[in-house]
């Protein structure tokens, strides 16, 4: 079930663009998987919340819904 839960919160996203990749780029050092911070980006641009259970994702002002 998580999977599915977490394969449909990311496939809700719009696609990763080079805006994105810019603010994943710049954010500061806080987590460093790349994966992560691409998600950060495309939250934080768009205004979206995550779910997730990783605290880190906070730091960056992401609202999480787990």
């Amino acid at each position: 079930m998580w999977y599915t839960l977490r394969k449909v919160a990311v496939a809700m996203l719009a696609p990763f663009d080079r805006q994105d990749a810019v603010m994943a780029a710049n954010l500061p050092g806080h987590h460093n998987r790349p994966r992560d911070r691409a998600l950060i980006a495309m939250v934080v641009r768009r205004n979206q919340p995550i779910i997730s259970l990783d605290p880190v994702f906070r730091r960056y002002g992401v609202r999480s819904l787990w």
